[in-house]
């Protein structure tokens, strides 16, 4: 559960927080209850989102890097353009050629900023029932629940924002909105620069790559930075809310604006909370995701011509066992045996084609790949597919599991630093 409350924190709350700020200036800028170009923005990129998902489930024709760098390039092109249209005129709201160039700005705007975003948000379902034989167990709603308490999470901090940023003066919106958007922008060059250094696009070079993992080390600065900008606004305006006293012509209307105070201040004891418990999930939440996993030494078995003989009673168990060996060159092959049923072992390297040589460890009698902690199917190890460990030939003869060393030093380079 808590994993994806994370990840769709991490993914979809900077953005939520830059459009509840901008929301509030694009009325300002276009009027109110002109929304056209926003809302055709928005299904431009959920579009464009759902296509790149379907196709990176289904085919191997999209690199997700290279489709980012397609977005983003852009979007910071586009942010340039929307910093000189947020001064030039001043005039609210904007007429003729200057409110049609803010009108398609902001529409290509909110398309790429989607466009970049959502993708992720839809992809974290496909993960749900890995490692699973069916939907219907517990685990499977745990990630269910966490996932929508994030997406609660988010929308909630939008709405808020929104609500607070509404109370404040055109001019503060513009101002706070520039600061929010070079927050965003900075973020987004960070993961330009991650893609071309990383993918050789540029001379990479010592500074380039400081810079990189200097900046992916602090990414949640991003975020902090951003809600404390909406944090300082939420407490401007409950303060303000808070000691108002309301003159009207009639009681009844007293009371009115007396209910209207009250509710902004909800509103902001509302963002408060998201902001806590955003702030303890990407902080303490993401420390206990993250924390190492602490293993066992791999058993290593003597070689006796050209094979490894592990005695059944040692593996029979249905407990995960690790073994090593070491090849001529020095080189550590590990490799797991665990029993999955009465009749059946599943015998394999501790690497997989997607994560390599990160391994597996048991946990709560599953098996659990520690890179990207996907529980795996028992019943499956053995066979390849997924996060599947690499399979190990073997047979069981005269009370031994016979395991060749030519077949192990045959993927002796997927153990290689």
């Amino acid at each position: 559960m808590l994993k994806y409350i994370i990840a769709v924190t991490n993914s979809a709350l900077p953005l939520m927080l830059v459009l509840g700020v901008f929301f509030v200036l694009y009325a300002h800028r276009m009027g109110p209850g002109v929304r056209k170009a926003l809302w055709g923005g928005f299904w431009l990129g959920a579009a464009a989102s759902v296509v790149l998902v379907l196709l990176k489930k289904n085919t191997g024709f999209v690199v997700r890097e290279y489709y980012n760098l397609a977005v983003l390039l852009p979007t910071l092109a586009v942010e340039a353009a929307m910093t000189v249209l947020l001064w030039l005129p001043k005039k609210n709201p904007l007429s003729g050629t200057a409110r049609a160039a803010f009108g398609i700005v902001s529409f290509l705007a909110l398309a790429l900023w989607v466009g970049f975003t959502l993708p992720d948000i839809l992809f974290f379902p496909f993960d749900f029932a890995v490692g699973m034989d069916t939907i219907f167990n517990t685990r499977c709603a745990s990630k269910v629940i966490g996932y929508a308490l994030g997406i609660l999470l988010v929308l909630l901090a939008h709405f808020a924002t929104a609500s607070i940023f509404r109370q404040l003066t055109r001019r503060a919106v513009t101002y706070l909105f520039q600061a929010v958007l070079l927050v965003f922008a900075a973020r987004q060059l960070l993961t330009v620069l991650q893609i071309v250094v990383g993918r050789n696009l540029v001379e990479r070079t010592a500074f380039r790559v400081r810079v990189v993992i200097d900046g992916l080390n602090h990414a949640e600065w991003f975020l902090f930075v951003l809600m404390t900008v909406c944090a300082v606004c939420a407490v401007v305006v409950y303060l303000r809310n808070r000691y108002a006293r309301p003159e009207a012509p009639n009681p009844a209307l007293v009371r009115k604006l007396r209910a209207v105070a009250r509710s902004h201040r909800r509103w902001c004891a509302v963002l408060a909370v998201v902001f806590v418990t955003a702030t303890l999930s990407v902080t303490v939440g993401a420390a206990y995701e993250n924390q190492a996993v602490v293993l066992e030494p791999p058993l290593e078995v003597a070689v006796r011509d050209g094979k490894i003989l592990l005695p059944l009673p040692m593996i029979d168990d249905g407990k995960l066992h690790r073994f090593r060996h070491e090849a001529p060159d020095g080189t550590e092959i590990r490799y797991i045996v665990i029993k999955k049923n009465e009749t059946a072992f599943g015998v394999g390297l501790d690497a997989c084609d997607i994560c390599g040589p990160s391994g597996y460890y048991e946990r709560n009698d599953q098996v659990i790949c520690i890179l990207c902690d996907v529980v795996m199917n028992k019943s499956t190890i053995g066979f390849p597919g997924g996060c599947n460990p690499v399979p190990l030939a073997f047979r069981v003869e005269d009370g031994h599991m016979h395991i060749s060393v030519e077949d192990l030093e045959r993927d002796l380079w997927r153990f290689k630093e």
